[in-house]
């Protein structure tokens, strides 16, 4: 089947380690493969929902208002699921929004392995020995009624009881389940436990990450347009803002004028995510320094 990429699904909490990346990622979307992305962006509280206006300033947000129990964190990686089972017959792929593509042919050669039946996960050699079976969740593809099929979404269904049907759930490795702590949770192990066999056809990515990608682990001390010819994706060091420095290539490139930073930090910690509820958020725009 001729894929005709019709959605990208993106999605964050309110932490400013991920959500800054949002006005980046709808440019580079927009510029790669002429898709505006959707931001799948959990409420939790009040405060969360003044970014609301901010945020669907540069793209199209959908906004899931949420009480759950479950760790934020976890609800911002399961928000993207929850949107893409709403997609209906079209295309829909899901991606992280701390990345971007430089060009479109790598994903677009992926997506011509994608046929009616099944749908499509990138990567079936990242995982191995107690991992094995498991793939990166970025780029699965299908259609909206596919994800709906996978995740066992009804429609009209909200938010929190699509996340208490995995509640409990411990068939591999323990990290299935979304009320677990952050880092005992895993999107891809929850795919891997839900999965029916032939459901989901898993091809190699056959990347190079020291050639293909420009990416947060090994980032280079100088980016240059020559640099950038070979590689076809960019995963960023993260928070942005604290790393805006090393990012500067890119921020330069889209946003010229200054970058439009959703919120503002000025405290790395060890864990970005951890203390980042007792910030007072603010909607700035300045250039960074």
């Amino acid at each position: 089947m001729k894929s005709k990429l019709t959605n990208v699904i993106l999605s964050s909490d309110s932490s400013p380690a991920f959500l800054n990346f949002w006005p980046l990622a709808v440019k580079a979307w927009e510029k790669v493969f002429a898709i505006s992305p959707i931001l799948a962006f959990v409420v939790a509280n009040e405060r969360d929902e003044r970014l609301l206006p901010r945020l669907m300033g540069f793209g199209r947000v959908v906004p899931i208002f949420s009480n759950s129990l479950a760790p934020i964190q976890n609800q911002g990686k399961m928000a993207r699921w929850f949107i893409a089972c709403q997609m209906g017959d079209s295309v829909t792929t899901i991606d992280d929004i701390d990345s971007i593509f430089l060009n479109s042919e790598y994903l677009l050669d992926k997506l011509q392995y994608l046929d009616k039946e099944m749908m499509l996960g990138i990567g079936s050699e990242v995982y191995s020995g107690p991992d094995f079976g498991k793939f990166p969740a970025t780029n699965l593809t299908g259609t909206g009624n596919q994800f709906a099929k996978l995740f066992n979404y009804e429609a009209q269904m909200n938010f929190e009881s699509f996340l208490l049907q995995f509640n409990g759930l411990h068939l591999f490795d323990g990290k299935e389940n979304p009320f677990n702590r952050p880092r005992n949770f895993s999107d891809e192990s929850l795919i891997r436990a839900i999965t029916p066999p032939g459901f989901i056809k898993v091809i190699p990515r056959n990347l190079d990450t020291d050639l293909d990608w420009v990416d947060r682990l090994n980032w280079p001390s100088y980016i240059y347009p020559e640099f950038l010819e070979s590689r076809c994706i960019v995963n960023f060091p993260r928070p942005l803002f604290e790393n805006r420095k090393k990012a500067k290539y890119f921020l330069d490139e889209y946003f010229p004028e200054g970058y439009p930073w959703i919120v503002k930090r000025r405290t790395l910690k060890k864990n970005p995510d951890s203390n980042f509820s007792r910030l007072k958020l603010k909607l700035t725009h300045f250039k960074y320094n």
